[in-house]
């Protein structure tokens, strides 16, 4: 809507610009102001259609910065092979690097990628098991659960 008023004030004064002699605006208190053909009623900041649309521009470019930051506040930390419930359940980024004698349950080709509980579908996603963070799709922990 914002847009159209502007196009149509635009197009309006386009209009009126092959008047060589002067543009006359009137106001909602009755009083007119008289431009020069080199003047623009633009540049005048009482007039209530460019303050709304400066309201609009500002509030557009505060909320773009609020999803901005939202979004970055809710990017998920990588999982740690060294954080404490990571180490409790013998997480390991890389699959291959498991070690045997410590983790018998481990079998070649289980990863968190095809886990029950991993909640993604790329190299990174989320875990049931660790919430608020992301694990590596070749990772592998004791709890793993075959996907069915």
């Amino acid at each position: 809507m914002v847009l159209s008023l502007f196009l149509c004030e635009m197009l309006g004064y386009a209009a009126r610009q092959d008047k060589p002699q002067a543009l006359v605006q009137n106001r909602p208190s009755g009083i007119s102001r008289t431009f020069s053909v080199k003047e623009s009623p633009m540049s005048f900041p009482t007039n209530s259609l460019v303050s709304n649309r400066r309201v609009f521009m500002l509030q557009a470019v505060t909320a773009t910065g609020v999803l901005v930051l939202a979004r970055e506040a809710s990017a998920q930390a990588m999982l740690s092979e060294t954080d404490p419930q990571a180490a409790a359940l013998g997480y390991k980024a890389d699959a291959s690097k498991v070690d045997k004698a410590k983790n018998p349950k481990f079998a070649t080709g289980q990863a968190c990628s095809n886990c029950a509980l991993y909640q993604g579908s790329g190299a990174t996603g989320g875990c049931g098991i660790f919430p608020g963070k992301q694990v590596a799709g070749k990772g592998w922990c004791t709890a793993y659960a075959k996907k069915a």
